[in-house]
């Protein structure tokens, strides 16, 4: 209570585990994810440096969901000629996590993903963006939906993964393996068998 009244940087930064089931609907999932976090607040004071301290590791995740909720009325934030008003906020973070997903919400919810340039390039993180696009969409129409039945790849990169990437197959000799040994020995008697 109060918290728009003072001055500060009030961001905290807490690793979470998110079990996902596929058969659990997106709904029931973030109901459970909510409840379950609402549940450790009162552990939520521990800063981030220091749970790196006491899990013994400087990484504990590598990707972070930002959700930037300022209380601003904007009716009462034009003001009058001679008051101070809020014309515009704009933010722009340093981005030290690999990946980062930033929420602002306002008229419309406004979703921006930041990367590491030396981790990700534009064509890969478009790919992603695109595939958080098409979870979100499917979300929408079905929260009941499972979370296993959220078709996160486009037809163009599950063909990709399940034909382009496998495609494998070739013409194999019906012969026994000591006659495929004896004839790769005689094709190249100098090479090292084994």
């Amino acid at each position: 209570p109060g918290i728009e009244t003072m001055v500060g940087l009030f961001i905290n930064t807490i690793p979470i585990r998110v079990r996902l089931d596929a058969g659990v609907s997106v709904r029931d999932m973030l109901v459970r994810l909510q409840g379950e976090q609402s549940s450790l607040m009162q552990h939520q004071h521990l800063g981030l440096s220091r749970l790196q301290r006491l899990a013994g590791v400087d990484d504990l995740f590598d990707t972070v969901v930002i959700f930037e909720n300022y209380p601003v009325d904007l009716n009462q934030a034009t003001g009058t000629a001679h008051a101070l008003r809020f014309t515009k906020q704009v933010g722009r973070n340093a981005n030290h996590y690999p990946l980062s997903l930033i929420a602002v919400p306002g008229s419309g919810l406004v979703l921006r993903l930041d990367y590491r340039a030396d981790l990700f390039d534009q064509a890969a993180v478009a790919a992603l963006a695109a595939r958080l696009v098409r979870i979100l969409e499917a979300v929408v129409a079905d929260p009941g939906m499972p979370i296993g039945q959220i078709d996160v790849l486009d037809p163009a990169e599950r063909h990709q993964l399940l034909v382009g990437w496998n495609g494998t197959a070739r013409v194999v000799p019906e012969a026994v393996l000591p006659q495929l040994f004896e004839e790769q020995a005689a094709t190249t008697p100098d090479a090292v068998a084994v």
